[in-house]
């Protein structure tokens, strides 16, 4: 599939037929609309074919329907009914007072919503302090977010001033999406104009891309055109984003052809990326023959980082030649990245895929990348795999990135497959891992097990690698620790390290132990930051007076 044919006329064009929209303005409820939702009757329920008759509110209503929406009503509560009469005299307080002693938290819920959207009618300001008392958080945001949507509708920028005093996150959000969607089913380009002239940062960021999100649902059309001749910048991009979110939701094809008509730069290698994941997972061949005609190298290494999981699965011999066109760096990296996603979802599959690939470097740094992804879920399966490789370095590379996510989930296991190695570097290596690991985030487990090991070199470099892993945290113990090597120049080694360290965290109380410990003094004068001390004078030979003539 070629990109012009994707296009067709233009992007905009074929975002507003392909989804059966038009683009222009959009007021919901008034004639003038060219993307309306649903007709509804007088009472503002959905019409049928059959108009008020599925309703039982008009002329031509069936009695039978009557006779159903009756029996549905007395078959309430006693306490609902007695809800909806207070919530229509305005006693909101007593209504709310009521809502609380109902069973259902979803009739509560539905409840809580009519109280504060009536309330806010008549109050705005009281209701949103209502709102906000509430403690039951869930029910706390059904209410905020009913004031919001109503206080929108007649007051919008008294509503957004109000949502700006939100405490930030869940709430200030899940309130801010109610009341932009409620906003542009209004009136999209009024609510584009009113969040745009919004003070700057990232609420109205946030804001605009709700904005491009639901826009896009109704016009997908004016929705691209409004994001794109946007001012570059973090509202630009955040209304790009959420229009591209909903395209790819409802048709991948025209979300890359957006992308592609997006301006050079990170957004528009943001959008493509997203656009090829999306399209990747319906038909990985339209969507690779995309990439393949996107024109810049940026554009293609962006979709490939989404869809090369995809694609090396549906055909590795032809995935593998097409990446050979790509600098080396990138290929190595997007290498590594597909053997971490499929080592996590389906590692024997990636185990087979990585033996395929042909022998040397490259394929060492992709089994490590696959064997560290599958020891994060497996980790006993991930060591078998590693085991039965041949040795030497990318063995021992993938013993480290097993060992390493082992460590962190079942460490005395780690310790014991560790253990029997034999003896040598890669045994070294490995419980200087399991230290390191466990020793940041269960120090007194792994000093226990470091000091079980027999003295020797085994002993020597977990002892070295616990007592920089608790170096930060606890200077003085780990300096106990790195004097506990038996090598005389690893001792050294470590211990100046970790008084480093300890200098770095408590001057004082290390600048103290240096002194008073008996490291070479050039060692002592180095940490300290003091002058070398003076090299001794060679002494001097004299030449004895001649002898007196005569």
């Amino acid at each position: 599939m070629k990109t012009r044919q994707l296009l067709g006329t233009g992007t905009l064009a074929v975002l507003g037929i392909g989804l059966g929209l038009t683009a222009g303005r959009v007021i919901w409820g008034g004639s003038a609309s060219p993307v309306a939702p649903a007709e509804t009757n007088a009472s503002g329920s959905p019409a049928t074919a059959g108009g008020d008759a599925a309703v039982g509110n008009g002329p031509g209503h069936s009695p039978g329907a009557a006779a159903r929406t009756k029996a549905k009503a007395d078959a309430r509560n006693p306490k609902e009914a007695q809800i909806d009469e207070l919530i229509k005299t305005g006693d909101f307080t007593q209504a709310l007072a009521l809502i609380d002693r109902l069973g259902s938290p979803k009739v509560r819920a539905e409840a809580y919503s009519r109280v504060f959207s009536k309330w806010a009618r008549s109050d705005h300001q009281a209701a949103a302090d209502a709102a906000f008392a509430v403690t039951d958080e869930p029910l706390k945001m059904t209410a905020l977010r009913a004031v919001g949507e109503e206080w929108a509708k007649t007051d919008p920028q008294g509503a957004f001033a109000w949502l700006s005093g939100l405490p930030r996150g869940t709430i200030q959000r899940g309130v801010m999406q109610g009341m932009v969607s409620t906003l542009v089913g209004q009136d999209a380009v009024a609510a584009a104009q009113l969040i745009g002239n919004l003070p700057s940062g990232s609420l109205k960021n946030d804001a605009l891309g709700m904005v491009g999100g639901y826009w896009a649902k109704v016009d997908a059309g004016s929705a691209a055109q409004w994001a794109m001749a946007m001012p570059a910048g973090a509202g630009q991009r955040n209304a790009v984003r959420g229009v591209t979110n909903q395209l790819v939701r409802v048709d991948p094809a025209q979300a890359a052809a957006f992308a592609s008509e997006l301006p050079m730069g990170t957004t528009r290698n943001e959008m493509i990326a997203m656009a090829a994941a999306a399209w990747g997972e319906t038909d990985i061949g339209a969507a690779i023959d995309w990439i393949r005609d996107l024109p810049e190298s940026t554009d293609r290494m962006a979709a490939l980082s989404r869809v090369g999981l995809q694609w090396m699965r549906a055909d590795t011999p032809g995935a593998m030649a097409y990446l050979q066109s790509f600098p080396e760096g990138y290929r190595n990296d997007l290498l590594g990245r597909i053997a971490g996603q499929w080592g996590a979802t389906d590692p024997y599959a990636a185990a087979e895929w990585v033996q395929s690939l042909p022998a040397g470097s490259q394929r060492d740094r992709v089994f490590t990348s696959m064997a560290s992804s599958w020891a994060a879920n497996s980790p006993a399966e991930a060591a078998t795999a590693v085991a039965g490789m041949p040795a030497g370095d990318a063995q021992q590379r993938g013993s480290m990135a097993v060992l390493s996510q082992w460590a962190n989930i079942d460490p005395y296991a780690a310790a014991s497959w560790a253990e029997n190695f034999p003896p040598g570097t890669a045994r070294d290596n490995a419980v200087g891992q399991i230290a390191r690991t466990w020793g940041s985030y269960a120090p007194d487990a792994a000093a226990e097990w470091v000091d079980s090991l027999p003295v020797g070199p085994v002993r020597d470099k977990a002892a070295s690698s616990f007592a920089r892993a608790i170096a930060t945290n606890f200077p003085g113990d780990a300096i106990v620790w790195a004097q506990s090597v038996a090598d005389p120049t690893q001792r050294l080694s470590q211990t100046v390290s970790v008084a480093r360290t300890w200098l770095n965290v408590d001057k004082p109380a290390a600048t103290s132990w240096i002194t008073a410990s008996d490291l070479p003094e050039a060692r002592k004068n180095q940490l300290l930051g003091l002058p070398p001390p003076p090299k001794p004078k060679p002494p001097t030979t004299q030449t004895p007076p001649a002898a007196p003539k005569g």
